[in-house]
């Protein structure tokens, strides 16, 4: 795991090498080992290492082809790069025991096309062919590995982190219209590529950017619903439970052992929810870290309840963790200026302190359950969307609030977007005959494509890499995510009882215990301590000078969107300090 920035500058307008070396301090903490620097005419890239996979010189990047005529910088893990080593590349002897040396021989011998099929994994990277001039940039399937760019004026610029993309861009405009669809946004999604920078953008998960002869061009090379087959689909209906239980045990412990294949240390956070425990059990063999929290018994029973017993039924020693109330916006206020957005869930905060403390312990790795309930529709919402079926239905999280001050029509092409997707999933999906079945696996999808991606990883990233941690996520495996897409509702939600992600939670009552048909908590519930409406006064805030702002506001989510673009504008965009003082009020 690593950062990088890149810029390709064609321009009169040069940028000093001095000055490209200070966006560098963006994306140091994505890879504190080793930091290297690549200069010619038009080329100036900067590359911060952290070391998973090989700890020697040789895997340095930039990395060049054999020939130096091809050039890769890389940021991810390939899962399947040695099986795709002994495939592809027998007779090649490879100078290092790195995924980033098999990649740029398979883009340079396979062509990008082919690679992008047969890899699997997590990444982001750029690849620059310097005898056809031209550049490919990509990134996963899912959207697990960021990646920003900008393209003005002959010069492109690209980084793991937006804010080296504004600082070597010189652009520090806030992008008024991201500011207001935040706030009218129920979940706090981020729409499209848009980001918080008025013309910075990020590229979509399974997407592919081709620059060649000064013309830039976005295209999809790959979409969830790619991975659904009918004859697997229906094939998978005809089996009984016990069988899929069988397969889903037996694939899900194959992904964790392959996520598992480095010796560098590793912890796992244990919440004591079904994704996280099932992990635990199907990794003891490791050496890992097992990390659990807290914050306060008014907001969660797992950890005191559920957790004890999970703990002493799998013979674990655990490092504990107590959320502090006085830790939680500090490290919201540090978080935002080390990524440069508001964070789209309230847990991101909450785990960014987690991984800090896995820093603390050394590790290098973090494994988490995430993506479960995005890939086997863990969200109580589901029930509602089942009887409320057609394509302008779709979760509250990803709806706008029309009464929003903030609210514009123009934003509503994002929604439609949506809508549209639904629409074709309809016709795609079609082969599904029931009714209840076609609309749960098209709200999957939805979910997948436009939650996940806009939400959940796009913080992921952020708070274990920005504390120089690679994140792993099991489920998010490509062979895993497939076979969990080819199941139908009756294997994933059980409405009479309001249960989600059935056979995961069958498979882990079966081999923890009978703890997982409880309701779902999370580390998000400790943000309603944080952000009660009895301990904010929003009167002052200098965000009213660029949007619109309710002073009055009582739920919780929406003071906490308010104060992240507080501090947001304040401390990046004006370049002055928060101080949360002056509206919180401790207790």
């Amino acid at each position: 795991m690593c950062g990088f920035n890149v810029n390709l500058n064609l321009s009169s307008s040069k940028i000093s090498k001095n000055f490209f070396r200070k966006a560098t301090k963006f994306i140091e903490n994505r890879g504190p080992d080793k930091t290297t620097y690549y200069f010619d005419k038009k080329i100036s890239i900067a590359f911060c290492k952290l070391s998973i996979t090989d700890f020697t010189n040789k895997s340095d990047q930039p990395f060049f082809s054999q020939d130096k005529k091809s050039i890769l910088v890389y940021n991810g893990m390939i899962y399947n790069y040695k099986d795709l080593k002994k495939k592809y590349f027998t007779k090649i002897n490879f100078r290092t025991n790195s995924d980033t040396e098999l990649l740029i021989n398979l883009i340079y011998l396979k062509g990008i096309k082919k690679t992008l099929r047969i890899i699997k994994g997590m990444f982001s990277f750029v690849y620059i062919n310097k005898k056809n001039n031209e550049i490919y940039c990509a990134t996963d399937h899912l959207g697990q590995k960021p990646l920003f760019y900008t393209y003005q004026n002959n010069n492109l610029i690209l980084s793991s982190n937006v804010r080296s993309v504004a600082l070597i861009a010189k652009n520090n405009q806030p992008n008024i219209d991201m500011f207001n669809y935040y706030i009218s946004s129920y979940g706090g999604s981020l729409p499209g590529k848009m980001t918080f920078f008025k013309n910075i953008f990020n590229v979509p998960g399974g997407h592919l950017i081709k620059f060649k002869n000064k013309k830039l061009s976005l295209n999809k090379y790959f979409s969830p619903e790619n991975l659904i087959s009918k004859n697997e689909y229906n094939k998978n209906k005809k089996k009984k439970p016990r069988e899929k239980d069988y397969e889903f045990q037996h694939k899900l412990k194959e992904v964790v052992s392959n996520h598992y294949q480095t010796k560098v240390k590793k912890s796992l956070l244990l919440s004591g929810g079904s994704d996280s425990s099932l992990l635990a059990f199907l990794s003891k063999q490791n050496k890992q870290n097992i990390i659990t929290a807290s914050s306060s018994k008014k907001f969660e029973k797992i950890p005191f309840n559920t957790l004890p017993k999970i703990k002493k039924n799998l013979k674990l020693k655990t490092d504990k963790y107590k959320h502090r109330v006085e830790e939680f916006l500090p490290n919201l206020t540090k978080f935002i200026e080390m990524t440069g957005f508001a964070i789209p869930w309230t847990a991101s905060v909450p785990l960014f302190i987690l991984c800090g403390f896995a820093k603390k312990l050394k590790s290098r790795i973090v494994i988490t359950g995430e993506g479960a309930d995005e890939i086997m529709s863990g969200y109580y919402s589901n029930f509602n969307l089942l009887n409320k079926r057609g394509a302008y239905n779709i979760h509250h999280v990803l709806k706008l609030n029309k009464n929003s001050l903030n609210y514009k029509n123009k934003f509503h092409k994002h929604i439609k977007k949506i809508f549209f997707y639904k629409k074709y999933l309809y016709k795609k999906l079609k082969f599904i005959k029931n009714k209840k079945d076609l609309e749960y696996k098209v709200n999957n999808l939805v979910d997948i494509k436009f939650y996940l991606q806009k939400n959940a990883l796009i913080s992921s990233d952020s708070y274990s890499m920005n504390n120089s941690l690679e994140l792993r996520a099991p489920y998010l495996y490509l062979d895993f995510v497939k076979f969990v897409l080819n199941l139908s509702k009756e294997d994933m939600i059980l409405e009479k009882r309001r249960i989600t992600k059935l056979i995961h939670k069958r498979v882990a009552n079966k081999l923890i215990g009978n703890y997982f048909f409880e309701d779902k908590e999370g580390t998000r519930n400790f943000a309603k301590l944080i952000f009660d409406k009895n301990k904010w006064d929003l009167k002052n805030l200098n965000l009213k000078k660029i949007i619109n702002i309710d002073c009055k506001a009582k739920d919780s989510w929406t003071i906490c969107k308010l104060i992240n673009l507080e501090i947001l504008y304040n401390n990046i965009f004006l370049n002055k300090k928060t101080y949360l003082k002056k509206y919180f009020i401790f207790n």
